[in-house]
């Protein structure tokens, strides 16, 4: 890893180090960045596109108020849209310094909106989930997939770091990401205590 010095890592609305917040909560927010603004400057004609193609009509859910995120924006393996710039910045920076990811490919980027209104019950969703959803944030860990009759879920997709970048501006009250600080630790230490003997390529079968 090639870490930069306290002294240059960028510092976080609460004054601790942005390094500090990722791996003490499991999350750290960048501030503006011109570089990044200008990504997304160029990407957000694909997304609107995106949440109203016909092909893309089932992930608009929760009573229309919710489109599902789905892989689905076009971009390039550097993260560029419709011939737009690839994707950089401070948050890039910070993935190649802190986390030392440098030579990766960017999956293809999810679209996730919520619209005025949201949440609302799905199609055939019990009071019960539907409560878990809007009380808990229906709390999950991403890439455990739901398999079989009996929807038991197996590791399938395993991420080196999520990163999160608005496209629009959104009202403060708007539905927020939400993060469940410090579960990260708890889910590591439950993850090598099932997976740690196994190699990568066993453990959507475990």
């Amino acid at each position: 890893m090639n870490l930069i010095s306290p002294k240059d890592v960028p510092r976080s609305s609460s004054g601790s180090s942005l390094a500090d917040d990722f791996f003490g909560k499991s999350w750290c927010r960048f501030p503006l960045d011109a570089v990044l603004a200008q990504w997304a400057e160029s990407a957000v004609a694909s997304a609107r596109a995106v949440v109203k193609a016909p092909e893309h009509a089932q992930w608009l859910r929760c009573g229309g108020t919710w489109f599902a995120g789905v892989n689905a924006l076009p971009n390039a393996g550097d993260g560029a849209v419709a011939g737009g710039p690839p994707l950089r910045g401070q948050a890039v920076d910070f993935i190649s310094e802190k986390l030392g990811l440098t030579e990766f490919a960017f999956d293809q980027a999810q679209v996730s909106v919520c619209y005025p209104g949201y949440p609302k019950p799905m199609a055939g969703e019990s009071e019960a989930a539907f409560g878990y959803r809007r009380n808990r944030d229906a709390a999950h860990v991403d890439g455990l997939r739901p398999e079989g009759p009996d929807r038991r879920r197996h590791l399938r997709e395993y991420h080196g770091f999520l990163l999160g970048i608005p496209l629009v501006e959104a009202d403060p009250d708007a539905s927020p990401l939400v993060v469940w600080e410090g579960s990260h630790e708890i889910i590591r230490k439950a993850f090598v205590d099932e997976f740690g003997a196994l190699g990568p390529a066993n453990w959507g079968d475990r």
